[in-house]
């Protein structure tokens, strides 16, 4: 129940991490009871009603990718609350023709389409004759649900890339009998966020979700300042990769924190310069007076 709990959100006002939540679960549960085996023994602390357990906090926790809490919202309650996976896809949306999936209906049966959603449900199956792996998809954009039959040619082409929350951009067909709108994948790419152009899932070109990130190291001495600098730098250089922030501490261990889809950068010579002091690998090199 717990798990439940913090995954959809409900313990938000805490001002914690859900992941590190989730990971306390077990410590807290397990510091309760031993408060409840004092209390019931008569082991009363005379500082039981000001102070509470207190758990050990040595061990790192990775914060949730915005991704993973969308997607454990998605399950437990059925629908998004902190947010939605296409947010960070309107700059691209914006400029491309897609269809709303509500309108689809208006089409004719065998119709062509273009629409771009967030995967809410993947079944992975097999062809009864031949026994090739194909996929039925549900595709959700912000006006309704698509299922998509992604058959064995496209679907090799993208099945590592498949999960809840993905966003997606399908061109293909419609499937109109039984008075049920569907449709079957002939090209499945990844939009990229803020972006006009998508990359082809499985191809040789990357998206923003397979470039690699951008790491920026902190030192234990970090100021809010210096954070406050950095997230100033990130903000007014809107790309399309991913920045990772490391924090160093004075344990030895090192903290590594997803920016967000919010702060992806992409990193010319000017922005490599301006984050040259907490920019993880090669410094540029310094331009000419």
């Amino acid at each position: 129940m717990l798990a439940s709990l913090i995954k959809a959100g409900a313990f938000d006002f805490l001002g914690r991490d859900r992941a590190e939540l989730f990971a306390r679960i077990d410590e807290a549960l397990t510091a309760s009871a031993a408060a409840q085996r004092d209390r019931v023994a008569g082991q009363v602390s005379l500082f039981d009603e000001t102070t509470a357990p207190t758990t050990s906090r040595t061990r790192s926790i990775t914060p949730w990718s915005e991704h993973e809490k969308l997607s454990y919202e998605k399950e437990l309650l059925g629908f998004y609350v902190s947010g939605h996976p296409l947010d960070a896809y309107v700059g691209a949306f914006a400029t491309k023709n897609y269809r709303p999936i509500a309108s689809l209906g208006d089409l004719e049966d065998r119709a062509s389409f273009k629409i771009a959603g967030a995967l809410v449900q993947i079944d992975k199956k097999f062809t009864r004759r031949e026994g090739k792996p194909f996929a039925v998809v549900w595709v959700e954009d912000l006006s309704g649900t698509l299922e998509v039959v992604l058959w064995n040619e496209v679907y090799i082409k993208v099945a590592d890339a498949l999960a809840p929350g993905r966003v997606v951009e399908i061109r293909g067909t419609l499937d109109k009998r039984d008075d049920t709108v569907r449709a079957t994948a002939e090209n499945v790419t990844t939009p990229t966020p803020g972006k006009t152009n998508g990359a082809a899932v499985g191809g040789g070109s990357t998206s923003a979700l397979q470039e690699p990130a951008v790491c920026l190291q902190f030192s234990s001495a970090a100021t809010s300042n210096e954070l406050r600098e950095v997230r100033e730098i990130l903000a007014s250089s809107p790309g399309h990769r991913p920045v990772q922030l490391l924090f160093d501490r004075a344990t030895g261990n090192s903290l590594r924190v997803n920016a967000g889809a919010d702060f992806c950068v992409d990193l010319t010579r000017d922005l490599e310069e301006r984050l040259s002091r907490w920019l993880v690998g090669p410094k540029p090199a310094r331009r000419n007076a």
